[in-house]
């Protein structure tokens, strides 16, 4: 892994429960409004081929499996009150999201072998995978991560790739078998080279991107793959380095001693952004975090 570096930015915040747990000054930025959400998160890294960055294949997915069940997700209890239905994923809890979990990497063989991509050829490809057995069949916890080697691009209705430098994105497919099958996913070109993306060096921004739309994407996870629908701000949105530079990310080592950097979180609470990282669980009270453009997160 990396070596550790001095980002100029706190690893960790010392602040008490009740401190945390308590309500935010003024209006919140970013509201619930009662859609789906991602209770567990059970994160499938799929590898569009065999050309994917070598140093990705290698430091992605033992990054989410540890950030997945960290403190970074500890902090999104703050964004439902405490009589929370759970009506979205069928549940009733004081803890609607919580620790998740890699589920495991998968390269595929695409069936769409263009270098000029549209979304929905993505949402095809996992399709036809999902039903061919060789990407695991989607729960409410799946979130499907996908990461693309250099010279692809993939067109959206938010622009083409490398003008974003992640995205999350839901769809609706029926498989082969005839089982329909709703999932969230999210795609993350190989934008190396590309200023666009760059704060640090390749794979600190790919982790970077890669912990933003995680955490947009179980908060909230049906955002549309089609249409035109404009942008509005999600959880990770007022704390992305577009917004705020290099503040945007901190840095910490887990109990091997490798280094990870993610990307902080918008706190209502807090009133500005953090990753949780040193900042106690507690049950919060305040307010949640964005809205999908068709209402449904």
């Amino acid at each position: 892994m990396k070596s550790s570096r001095n980002f100029g930015i706190p690893i960790a915040i010392t602040i008490s429960c009740l401190a945390f747990g308590g309500a935010a000054t003024g209006a919140p930025y970013v509201t619930y409004s009662g859609g789906a959400i991602i209770p567990h998160v059970s994160i499938v890294v799929v590898f569009w081929g065999s050309n994917v960055n070598g140093t990705v294949k290698s430091e992605i997915a033992p990054f989410l499996q540890t950030l997945s069940d960290s403190a970074y997700m500890d902090s999104l209890d703050e964004y439902y009150p405490s009589n929370y239905a759970g009506s979205a994923v069928g549940t009733g809890s004081l803890d609607p999201i919580g620790r998740g979990s890699l589920w495991g990497t998968v390269t595929i063989t695409p069936t769409h072998t263009s270098n000029n991509l549209a979304n929905t050829d993505v949402e095809a490809e996992l399709a036809t995978q999902i039903g061919a057995g060789v990407l695991p069949v989607p729960t409410a916890n799946t979130l499907y991560m996908v990461y693309f080697p250099p010279g692809k691009t993939i067109n959206t209705p938010q622009g083409g790739s490398c003008g974003w430098c992640g995205i999350h994105m839901s769809t609706n497919r029926t498989l082969l078998s005839g089982q329909n099958v709703n999932f969230p996913y999210a795609m993350f070109p190989d934008c190396s080279g590309i200023t666009t993306c760059g704060l640090s060096d390749f794979i600190t921004d790919m982790m970077i991107s890669s912990s933003h739309e995680m955490a947009e994407a179980i908060t909230d996870p049906l955002q549309p793959s089609v249409g035109s629908y404009g942008w509005i701000p999600e959880i990770g949105d007022p704390c992305s380095p577009f917004n705020i530079g290099y503040a945007a990310y901190e840095c910490f080592s887990d109990y091997r001693g490798f280094e990870y950097c993610a990307q902080q979180l918008y706190s209502d609470t807090l009133s500005g952004c953090t990753t949780g990282f040193g900042i106690p669980k507690c049950q919060q009270t305040s307010q949640a975090f964005g809205i999908s453009p068709t209402t449904v997160g």
